[in-house]
């Protein structure tokens, strides 16, 4: 899975390396991407000041988080996935629970 500065995040299918699922929603560079523990979602932070929770088999937004005052650098699930931490350039870090944002 690649994040991108077109604002894409890329499954990829590495057998065949072509790509699987393309996720679009964010309106700039992905810069950080973490999977859930059961693989089920992923979360990505945006220089849109965003992060976005996705269904990985559906490629559905299940949550769009915005909070930050500017970009997420940086996001990551505790062990057990109950908690999202972003981490943005506006110097703040937040703990989201990811079912109810």
């Amino acid at each position: 899975m690649t994040g991108s500065l077109d604002t894409t995040v890329i499954i990829w299918d590495f057998i065949s390396r072509k790509v699987f699922k393309k996720l679009e929603g964010h309106t700039s560079a992905i810069m950080s991407l973490a999977i859930s523990n059961d693989s089920k979602i992923v979360a990505t932070g945006s220089d849109d000041a965003t992060a976005i929770i996705w269904d990985i088999n559906s490629g559905k937004i299940l949550k769009k988080l915005e909070k930050h005052s500017r970009g997420i650098y940086s996001v990551a699930f505790s062990p057990d996935s109950k908690y999202l931490a972003t981490g943005s350039y506006d110097k703040t870090s937040i703990i989201w629970d990811p079912n109810s944002g």
